[in-house]
């Protein structure tokens, strides 16, 4: 009996940290993403960045149903979503401008790929310092900037007869939108659900049934296409209701 009650209650002690446990487990998939991106394996990094995605859309969920919140899980998901999302996408357009780039001795250009790394750090600490707690918010999510330069490089990996993907002047670009989009003000539905209503979550749901179309049709150029839908829908969203995009701007 005694051993059972020593084991019930280590099991309730372990229920706390369970969220931190799936965002350490982005951390994890996002540090072997960056192997795999440094070698130019770009499929399996999309694919390891992809599940990363889902920790991190998982451990808000896992911490609210286990009452588990705290200071300590905001930083833990802050900091792994700096590697997963901040350091890998940056590697990935390093690894891309790499291969369009004819190096020359000098100045190496393919460390402007970096600058999605920048901003993404620039990014995170705004969200820290600004979080509400909304649904919604300001600025391209830095897993949506990932979407699209991890996303270019699956479909690059699938297609490298396509010399235009890994021009110069496409792969600048990229890295200007994404690195602008994360900083900007531009309003952003926020893809994490309190709650699986439909009531409040349309927006979302109708997003994710363009993402399932999209690959259905595109296969692997679908996922760079829906963060481009992701994009535009959200600044028609707000372009249509202007009260809602100013209560997220001034947050």
């Amino acid at each position: 009996m005694k051993n059972s009650s020593i084991f019930v209650m280590t099991i309730l002690s372990m229920k706390r940290f369970l969220a931190d446990i799936v965002t350490l487990f982005n951390l994890f998939l996002g540090c072997t993403a960056l192997i795999f991106a440094g070698y130019q394996q770009f499929i399996p990094a999309f694919w390891l960045l992809f599940a990363a995605g889902w920790a991190d859309f998982l451990d808000g969920m896992v911490a609210r149903a286990v009452g588990s919140n705290s200071s300590l899980g905001v930083q833990l998901d802050s900091l792994a979503d700096m590697v997963s999302f901040g350091v890998v996408p940056g590697m990935i357009m390093v690894q891309l401008l790499g291969i369009g780039l004819d190096l020359s001795p000098g100045f190496n250009w393919t460390l402007l790929g970096f600058t999605i790394t920048v901003f993404s750090c620039i990014r995170l600490a705004i969200f820290n310092v600004k979080d509400s707690g909304s649904q919604d918010f300001s600025g391209l999510p830095t897993p949506s900037s990932t979407g699209l330069v991890a996303g270019w490089g699956l479909a690059y990996a699938h297609h490298p007869e396509l010399s235009w993907m890994v021009h110069p002047v496409t792969l600048i670009g990229i890295t200007l939108l994404v690195s602008v989009l994360m900083v900007s003000r531009l309003p952003m539905v926020g893809m994490k659900f309190k709650n699986w209503r439909w009531q409040g979550n349309a927006i979302r749901y109708v997003l994710i049934a363009t993402g399932i179309i999209l690959l259905i049709i595109l296969k692997e150029w679908a996922f760079s296409a829906l963060i481009a839908a992701y994009i535009t829908l959200s600044a028609i969203l707000f372009l249509i209701r202007p009260g809602t995009a100013k209560k997220v701007q001034d947050q």
